[in-house]
């Protein structure tokens, strides 16, 4: 049926792995600051990286999600070369 086709296809969505990063500012910006920070200096479109969520959290923090381990491990490289003064950035457990 077209229910269960459709139902089948949300739960591969949500089985798909994602790899997160999360980023800390060291001298307390603001997540907007952050997020143009990470933006402009490791410009993840330059680097043609897909990535799934770009988000703020409550506890000051900026989650990074993608779909492939070497994306994440691309935007950590990238954001401990160029933002490492004013960024720390750590791969939360799972």
């Amino acid at each position: 049926m077209y229910s269960e086709f459709l139902s089948g296809n949300q739960q591969k969505r949500a089985e798909q792995k994602t790899f997160k990063l999360a980023v800390k500012s060291k001298s307390g910006h603001r997540i907007e600051h952050m997020k143009t920070l990470v933006k402009t200096k490791a410009n993840p479109v330059d680097m043609k990286i897909g990535i799934a969520k770009f988000k703020g959290l409550r506890n000051g923090r900026l989650l990074i999600e993608t779909h492939n381990k070497q994306e994440i491990d691309a935007v950590n490289n990238t954001i401990i070369e160029t933002c490492s003064q004013e960024l720390e950035a750590s791969k939360p457990k799972p």
